[in-house]
């Protein structure tokens, strides 16, 4: 009865040698079934019990090193430390790009490239190229993490999430960006938001993105330009409410960023060094905790509203926000993209306490209207809570 493996025993590190099929079949060697003695690699997940590995170093039988930056190799099911030359996975190659990433979900592999991605399909023990998609690959392993909803990952181009049937961009809805890539804006009002580049470019390199997920809040973490100069800036995204919001600081503990990765407890970590010229890092988990906000900077900024037609004039008429422990924060309108800004009034203090501003209302002939909340004084933002804000408004009717 033919054998399907051969053993090699002592070999050079004390245990059984495995080989897929045998070396050796009807008097001719089949060197590409001999393993490699050692391999090296900068990409690698797990799918189906088989190791994959991409950006790979080699060493053969006979002490030759091959450098294969754009080729994968698999291992055998079960066998995650063995890998052979006849087990070469080739889905683009000799494009200029080297293999940055590998991340598995529902029977796909993600390969990263530094322009481009590609999708895997390993269904049924075999692997094929499913789809390629340009401009959406990463330069560093940082920018990927995984989640219950699927892989996340970040560029110079914008947030996307592979859900195991297709790519969504996170940044936009609808066919609309609900985060400015570039800066096609001169006013002040909008500009205090940065945009994409600016949070996560650092001398033109985006691939200072660094992407983490908190799985308590449901929360994606994109932090940018943490590489020798600390930063503590940067976006979150909320994967229930599909919102993102800006943090101008206290994001993250600024300086020199490892990979994010979850503790037992589910809790997401990383390793922090504060300064290049210091060589003591210190381990910290995320949390998105509260802080007290001094004079002037207690500053919150909600999108530009059009109501659902930016072409129709309207009337607004109330601001409503709930919310709790709001004392002494104001409350202002900004319309139209505009300059400048309106107050409507001022929350007061209380328990799910409803404000209705009227102050300086109605304003007429409206495109779109920004809400914006700032605490003109030193007050403690600390226990705020903001449930809701209604805009009450009437669309006026086109005149023929």
């Amino acid at each position: 009865m033919p054998t399907e493996y051969a053993l090699v025993n002592p070999s050079p590190v004390g245990r059984k040698y495995g080989y897929y099929s045998p070396p050796y079949h009807k008097g001719r060697l089949y060197e590409k079934n001999i393993p490699f003695q050692s391999v090296r690699w900068k990409a690698s997940t797990v799918l189906n019990k088989v190791a994959y590995i991409g950006n790979v170093v080699a060493v053969d039988k006979d002490g030759k090193f091959s450098r294969h930056p754009d080729t994968m190799f698999k291992s055998a099911v079960g066998s995650y430390d063995l890998f052979a030359p006849n087990r070469m996975i080739d889905v683009s190659t000799d494009d200029g790009e080297e293999i940055q990433v590998l991340a598995s979900y529902a029977d796909r592999i993600l390969q990263f490239k530094t322009n481009n991605l590609y999708i895997i399909n390993t269904a049924q023990g075999t692997e094929y190229l499913e789809d390629a998609r340009y401009n959406l690959g990463v330069t560093h392993p940082y920018a990927v993490c995984k989640t219950e909803y699927g892989i996340a990952w970040a560029n110079g181009y914008g947030c996307y999430l592979y859900d195991g049937q297709q790519i969504r961009t996170l940044t936009e809805a609808k066919g609309r960006k609900k985060v400015k890539i570039t800066n096609i804006t001169s006013n002040p009002t909008e500009n205090v938001v940065p945009d994409w580049d600016d949070v996560i470019k650092e001398n033109g390199n985006d691939g200072n993105v660094w992407v983490g997920y908190e799985p308590k809040t449901k929360k994606l973490i994109i932090v940018g330009k943490h590489g020798d100069s600390a930063n503590d800036s940067g976006f979150t995204f909320d994967m229930a409410s599909q919102a993102w919001v800006y943090h101008a600081d206290k994001l993250v503990y600024p300086g020199r960023l490892t990979n994010p990765v979850l503790t037992a407890s589910r809790k997401m970590a990383y390793i922090v060094q504060p300064d290049i010229s210091v060589e003591t890092c210190s381990i910290y988990q995320w949390n998105h905790y509260r802080q007290q906000a001094t004079a002037g900077n207690f500053l919150i900024m909600t999108k530009n509203y059009d109501f659902g037609d930016a072409s129709r004039r309207k009337t607004i008429y109330a601001v409503k926000v709930t919310c709790r422990h709001g004392n002494n924060v104001k409350v202002y309108l900004s319309f139209d993209g505009g300059e400048t800004k309106t107050e409507v009034g001022g929350l007061t203090h209380g328990l799910s306490h409803i404000d209705t501003l009227v102050t300086n209302l109605p304003a007429e002939d409206i495109y779109t209207c920004m809400v914006i909340l700032n605490n003109p004084v030193s007050v403690n933002e600390q226990t705020m809570e903001i449930y809701e804000i209604d805009i009450v408004y009437r669309i006026k009717k086109i005149k023929s």
